[in-house]
């Protein structure tokens, strides 16, 4: 049976000090969680920030002289200890809350040999990671990155063939999705319905204005979070949403301050609304 979260979702809105504002990063909610959540829920949220372990690994590895990016799970001591280990041939001592994935990857690196062929080293550690994503458990949060992935290639496909790049190399992981995206020559890539809300991302391409279509498309997976989270109250599902919306206003308020703040001001309209919607229901 899953763990229901009732005070800390209800409290979600006092989580900030001044709501005319957001003054709770994503790093700062991520570190609060610790201790509210179990192991395995937290290992959940935890999954979604590797991402930002793999731009450090990358760096490290490719000399790139990068700020660290603090939102990771692991720090520059953690990957220090991970190369020693594997340069005294000692795996076996890399702690397990360190994913295989990474691990891998530094060796094929290192051994200049690509683990995907075709497909830079940047899209072959984000194909690992989402393959990692994708063995979890939860099904909510499968069907989430699957959504995710899947996005990013459509938009990376119309891309790519705007700017007359080769698409395959581009995709991240194999599916039938993929095929239709790299193949066909249609202006929908011939996906038609196959695809949540297919319809509205296909107008975001006629979108000229760039900041507009990124608003538009960070709209189309905040409303598909809504729809996949109606009926998770106080789960870790609606905590995770949680955490891809307060990700999603962070990245507006560095790009755009009153977009950013449109967003908060939707998310804590969001989050009052189902505070009081268990009440109403019972």
């Amino acid at each position: 049976m899953k763990k229901e979260y009732y005070y800390l979702v209800a409290g979600l809105p006092d989580l900030f000090i001044d709501t005319s504002k957001v003054s709770l990063s994503v790093k700062d909610f991520k570190d609060f969680l610790i201790n509210e959540l179990t192991r395995e829920d937290y290992d959940i949220i935890k999954s979604h920030f590797f991402r930002y372990d793999n731009q450090n690994l990358l760096n490290l590895l490719q000399k790139a002289e990068k700020a660290w990016n603090t939102k990771a799970n692991l720090s520059e001591s953690d990957f220090e200890m991970v190369f020693e280990y594997l340069k005294e041939e000692t795996p076996e001592k890399i702690p397990a809350a360190i994913p295989s994935y990474l691990t891998r990857f530094i060796v094929a690196f290192k051994e200049e040999t690509a683990l995907i062929s075709n497909k830079s080293w940047e899209n072959q550690i984000t194909e690992l990671y989402y393959e990692y994503l994708l063995s979890q458990n939860n099904e909510f949060i499968r069907n989430w990155y699957t959504f995710e992935r899947d996005l990013n290639n459509i938009l990376t496909a119309y891309h790519s063939r705007k700017y007359q790049i080769s698409i395959e190399p581009e995709l991240i992981g194999n599916s039938e999705l993929n095929d239709k995206l790299a193949r066909s020559s249609a202006k929908d890539f011939s996906i038609g319905n196959e695809f949540p809300r297919i319809d509205e991302i296909l107008r975001t391409f006629d979108e000229t204005n760039f900041p507009e279509r990124e608003k538009k498309t960070d709209l189309i997976k905040w409303e598909y979070l809504n729809e996949s989270t109606f009926f998770h109250y106080f789960t870790i599902e609606r905590i995770f949403a949680y955490v891809q919306k307060l990700e999603i206003i962070e990245r507006w308020l560095n790009l755009d301050k009153e977009t950013g703040q449109e967003l908060f001001n939707k998310l804590l309209s969001e989050m009052e609304t189902s505070k009081k919607f268990p009440e109403e229901f019972s």
